[in-house]
């Protein structure tokens, strides 16, 4: 054979298929063993996956506008894998020579698996279209029915619902007139709470019955919410086994099911996300028919107000969409605007004059907005000190006034939670001296740039790593609350709710998957319990909207996009804050392959 014969176009690609193949299977090898001890590369198990990986490549034509969009989001995934990997099972980023390769290496393993998932949704977007587009209302109310149906389930299993760590202070700021009232957490979640829990008691001489009532009505709140995602779905879609798919999801998923009927503001906030996320894609995509019924712009108006009413940061989420607004819807721009500026305007006059006539006190921001900082200055402080100068290290100890043992004592500890750390803060000192705060981050940032990212990082880790595990003691909290609060351990003025399960055997499959995180033993299945496997869909959603050139997309998604910075930027990774991503998951992906233009 001569060498014009080997290096012939066909040969090349051989040759190419087998090296990215090899690429693919120890780029896995090497992700496996990071952090291990007892495993090796070297196993017999990775030649099936050798042979695997050699025939998708063979498939693959590199010359196809989506292997370009596969290699960027396979090096975006494998980055995220490996840096995820290291602060997950070493508490670090290894910022080697080492680690550019295994992440290089990776890459060639999400290749095929993205150019196969873009293929996909272009065959499944493609399809005629069936005439029988509309779902009857009988169908609509079988979908409503089904859903409420398994809903109720949950709620007898995890009866009388749960009563989560914050409830028993927001129920307590309510029922006694010396507790004083603040906006820490939100105002009218609060009060509604309170007011089942309160109703109960005196009608029925019980705040356990009370709890309940509110927790049906929550219940059946979200089971509106998951069937008008899921009508949604088949409206966008025209897709029958999408709307099976997300219908059978949102019964039988534990972590929605117990999110149903927990006590916290989150569950209503994130549900008015993906209601409000409907309703920018219907603006968006669907303008003509949007501002045909005077009802649309009023419920979006309304839902706009609520979601900043639930929880401080609907109004940040908001502005996002609300500022590209200008740029992206053509027609009607300036009533479109209008909706986002009277809901925000609403929300102030709620925000102050109303919120001042109940007595109401503003909290502070600075301490809440400043989980990440926090993180990173004390990460940079315990593990690279010498950066700090004396007068720096003095700065420190003002700004962080710790009220007993050493500084950041519990950084090391708890390193994926701000709590530990922004509670010895000085806010009144860093207001006064905001200039020399400010100034001291700015050149340690610069001084120590790898502890401030890792800081970040390791804040966020859930958020952003999929392969992530619970539980972990680095975040404090559960993933998820399952157990009761223990009022009484915590405050003795704090109401007492038990569980009472009406299906124990229910109750007893759940705290087996959830409680005690069994979920992370299921091969596959485990990954859309993760926060982190939603932001990849998320990730994904961004450049295959880019790929198909359906760029409007990427105004209706950037109302997740701003909600997931916020995430981000939090405290601590828990479920209930990702929350809605994973009921919007399915509108995601229903957008993905919608035939619908602008109109």
């Amino acid at each position: 054979m001569s060498i014009k014969e080997i290096i012939s176009k066909n040969n090349v690609k051989k040759i190419l298929n087998l090296l990215f193949a090899i690429l693919s299977v120890g780029g896995i090898a090497y992700y496996l063993i990071i952090g291990s001890t007892g495993y090796r590369a070297n196993n017999l198990i990775y030649i099936p996956f050798l042979y695997i990986y050699y025939k998708l490549y063979v498939k693959i034509n590199y010359k196809e506008k989506k292997f370009v969009y596969s290699t960027i989001l396979s090096v975006i995934t494998s980055t995220i894998m490996i840096l995820g990997v290291q602060l997950e099972r070493c508490n670090d980023i290894f910022w080697t020579l080492s680690t550019l390769v295994k992440i290089v290496m990776l890459m060639f393993a999400f290749i095929p698996i993205y150019n196969n998932l873009i293929s996909l949704l272009d065959r499944i977007s493609n399809r005629p279209v069936s005439s029988e587009l509309e779902l009857s209302k009988k169908n609509k109310l079988i979908i409503f029915g089904t859903l409420l149906f398994f809903g109720i389930l949950g709620f007898l299993a995890l009866y009388p619902g749960l009563y989560g760590y914050d409830a028993g202070y927001e129920i307590m700021q309510m029922q006694y007139e010396d507790v004083t009232i603040t906006t820490h957490f939100s105002v009218i979640y609060s009060y509604f709470l309170y007011w089942f829990v309160n109703l109960g008691n005196t009608i029925f001489n019980s705040y356990t019955i009370g709890f309940a009532m509110y927790s049906f009505v929550q219940m059946f709140i979200m089971t509106f919410v998951a069937a008008k995602i899921c009508i949604f779905v088949h409206k966008v879609s025209h897709n029958k086994k999408l709307l099976i798919l997300s219908t059978i999801f949102f019964c039988v998923f534990p972590l929605h099911i117990i999110m149903m009927v927990s006590a916290a503001q989150d569950t209503l906030f994130c549900g008015l996300i993906a209601l409000v996320l409907i309703e920018i894609y219907n603006l968006a995509m669907d303008t003509e028919n949007f501002w045909h019924k005077i009802i649309n712009p009023i419920k979006f108006v309304i839902l706009a107000l609520l979601l900043c009413v639930v929880r401080n940061n609907g109004l940040y989420i908001l502005l996002v969409p609300a500022v590209l607004t200008i740029f992206f819807v053509k027609k009607y721009k300036f009533r479109s605007i209008a909706l986002y500026a009277i809901a925000i305007a609403l929300f102030f006059v709620y925000k102050g004059p109303i919120l001042k006539k109940m007595n109401v006190v503003e909290v502070d921001t600075i301490r809440e907005m400043s989980s990440v900082p926090c993180q990173q200055i004390a990460r940079s402080y315990i593990y690279k000190n010498e950066v700090y100068s004396e007068d720096e290290k003095a700065l420190i100890e003002k700004v962080f006034a710790y009220r007993q043992g050493e500084l950041f004592e519990y950084y090391t500890v708890n390193q994926s939670i701000s709590d530990s750390v922004k509670a010895t803060m000085n806010e009144t000192f860093v207001k006064e001296n905001s200039s020399e705060v400010i100034k001291l981050y700015v050149d340690n940032l610069i001084e120590d740039p790898e502890n401030y990212v890792e800081g970040f990082l390791f804040n966020s880790l859930g958020f952003w790593y999929p392969d992530k595990t619970y539980p972990d003691y680095r975040i404090y909290h559960p993933y998820i609350e399952y157990d009761m609060l223990e009022a009484k351990t915590y405050n003795e003025r704090y109401i007492e709710i038990e569980r009472n399960s009406k299906i124990p055997l229910y109750d007893k499959a759940l705290n087996l998957i959830v409680g005690k995180n069994y979920w992370n033993n299921i091969p596959v299945v485990s990954s859309i319990f993760t926060c982190g496997t939603y932001f990849l869909l998320l990730v994904f959603a961004f450049f295959y909207v880019i790929y198909k050139k359906k760029i409007r997309l990427l105004y209706v998604l950037s109302l997740l996009f701003a909600y997931y910075l916020t995430l981000l930027l939090s405290p601590v990774c828990i479920f209930r804050y990702c929350y809605a991503l994973v009921l919007c998951a399915p509108i995601i992906i229903a957008a993905l392959i919608s035939k619908d233009e602008q109109h």
